[in-house]
């Protein structure tokens, strides 16, 4: 089979979805993957056709617009988001459009709205996938979005409208497009996601139920897979400076954001070099392009742009991150301990998954943190020894699980 794999994101999205399209090829089907401009070279080094569809997450995530966007105001992101949306939407449909030509199969993640039209349009099948759960409805638990899901059974299923509301916001764009340049009739402003005529479509979720047990209540259309874990194949092994530091004492704290960026990076680092110091414990900072920076560190810290995390976290002692799904899982993998510090998005759900499951304590909101409580915090994942042995006992039961063979044997059998 030719499978478009529809995608949108930061980095922590897209690997998963290379680890996907390499064992797709493995077994012998040819993929295509459309997604944001910035990843086209990285994605094109594992031989993969790319086409971009026109967004540089990048340089979005540290525009103002992107800065308020994961600020944790709630006026902000919807604000933003309805700008934003409006303003990529069209280079999504380009992207996605070109990646289906001659497509047998569509794969995509739900941020890429117009998937589903394009494959009603085409007459192929299409598979949802999700690395959180927040498209199929569940009274187990609300919408990742929104925390830990205490709202009861009822409420809970409701918050999955969101994804509705989603669509809701540029739904006249889309429908232009439907009825002009793909011929088919418009939908209802508020048309269900994740259907196709009224059917449901099936999803995969790459995850494992070993850190999000499967819902009770989900339909059989919903999977859950296992993570798709993008194993770092450079031979990266420390730098020389880096190993050297790691020599030098006991296994440092890795604290990184990812791509989040914010607004003073400098007082960030200040604050987390604060917190390490206060709290005694050797450190590892991640500045990236999330934005954090550090000078003038003191012996105890150590700073990286960064490194791939399925070879750097098993020489940490404790993981501290903004709480994506892909650092939390590398996290879970790494068999450490975590402190997850959200800023917004489905980051607070991980930090309570985190917390739930016995590795780490409670997520510590970024636009709350201070130097005291992160010191605390700090204190508590290194020194509680339970936190690591809960977090090992996770490590051993991914350590059993293939998520890409279980998602590649179900896209195979789901096409049929």
């Amino acid at each position: 089979m030719r499978i478009a794999i529809l995608t949108l994101g930061t980095r922590g999205d897209m690997q998963p979805y290379v680890a996907l399209a390499l064992g797709l090829r493995a077994a012998g089907h040819d993929v295509v993957i459309s997604g944001p401009e910035n990843f086209a070279e990285w994605v094109q080094g594992f031989g993969f056709d790319y086409v971009s569809g026109g967004l540089d997450l990048q340089a979005l995530l540290q525009s103002p617009e992107g800065r308020d966007l994961i600020s944790g105001s709630l006026f902000a992101i919807i604000r933003n988001f309805r700008d934003i949306s409006q303003k990529i939407t069209a280079e999504i449909i380009d992207g996605s459009t070109q990646a289906t030509v001659g497509a047998d199969l569509i794969l995509y993640h739900p941020k890429v709205p117009v998937a589903t039209d394009l494959g009603e349009a085409l007459d192929i099948p299409v598979i949802q996938t999700a690395l959180q759960p927040i498209v199929v409805p569940t009274g187990d638990f609300a919408i990742a979005g929104l925390g830990n899901g205490i709202l009861g059974r009822r409420l809970n299923r409701w918050t999955y409208g969101a994804i509705r509301a989603q669509r809701a916001m540029f739904s006249k764009q889309l429908n232009a497009w439907r009825t002009g340049t793909l011929g088919l009739p418009p939908l209802p402003r508020f048309a269900r996601g994740g259907e196709i005529k009224g059917k449901m479509l099936p999803v995969l979720h790459a995850f494992s139920e070993h850190v999000v047990p499967r819902p009770t209540d989900w339909p059989e259309t919903a999977h859950v897979t296992g993570y798709w874990f993008l194993d770092d194949t450079s031979g990266w092994t420390p730098p020389d400076d880096l190993q050297a530091f790691l020599d030098a004492g006991l296994p440092p704290v890795y604290v990184g954001f990812g791509s989040m960026t914010d607004k003073d990076p400098e007082a960030k680092a200040r604050l987390v070099v604060e917190a390490l110091t206060k709290a005694e414990c050797r450190g590892v900072i991640a500045t990236g392009w999330g934005g954090l920076t550090a000078d003038d560190l003191p012996d105890t810290v150590f700073a990286i742009d960064g490194a791939p995390h399925d070879k750097l976290f098993p020489l940490m002692s404790a993981i501290v991150h903004h709480g994506g799904a892909g650092t939390t899982a590398a996290a879970f993998r790494a068999g450490k301990p975590q402190l997850v510090t959200p800023y917004f998005g489905d980051q607070p759900f991980w930090g309570h998954r985190v917390a739930d499951l016995g590795a780490g304590l409670p997520p510590l909101p970024q636009k709350r943190i201070t130097s005291d409580q992160l010191t605390h915090a700090l204190r508590g994942i290194v020194k509680d020894k339970s936190f690591t042995s809960h977090a090992e006992t996770i490590a051993h039961e991914l350590a059993k699980e293939d998520g890409v063979a279980t998602a590649v044997n179900l896209i195979e059998k789901l096409a049929i």
